[in-house]
């Protein structure tokens, strides 16, 4: 059986999805709509080839998470926590999908630095464009299984 360790950083327009296989190998990354990542989780679920994890990112768990500059004024502030919410719940919804369809879900709350394009490069050897949830996805893979 073939074991599969699948990041999302969650996002209401297209959430970080990175696919490691046992090797530590980009099997796939990219970004999906809520629907399509529920479909391609349930793909890889009903394959009887695939053991799967799934990591969501769980930024929700953190302290505080606090996005607003002293210079912002209160509308920027709203909008800003207004999309911060989105995205927790969009994540919530993603863990109760997996727990639901039993699929092994883990939260993990975000610990470390992003990475950067190069930095990204240069721990995966990966050759094609990112952007910084399809970096995320990978890196919480990683924290995951620290």
């Amino acid at each position: 059986m073939k074991k599969l360790f699948i990041g999302i950083d969650p996002d209401v327009d297209k959430s970080g999805f990175c696919i490691l296989n046992d090797k530590m190998q980009i099997e796939k990354l990219t970004t999906l709509d809520l629907v399509d990542l529920f479909s391609e989780l349930t793909a890889l679920q009903n394959n009887c080839a695939n053991s799967i994890i799934v990591f969501v990112e769980a930024g929700w768990n953190n302290k505080t998470n606090f996005h607003v500059k002293g210079i912002d004024n209160a509308l920027k502030s709203a909008k800003i926590g207004g999309y911060v919410g989105a995205n927790h719940e969009i994540g919530k919804q993603i863990i109760k999908f997996c727990k639901k369809t039993g699929i092994d879900v883990k939260e993990i709350t975000p610990k470390s630095h992003k990475m950067d394009s190069a930095d990204f490069k240069e721990r995966t050897g990966y050759k094609g464009r990112t952007n910084q949830e399809m970096r995320d996805a990978y890196r919480i893979i990683l924290l995951g299984m620290q």
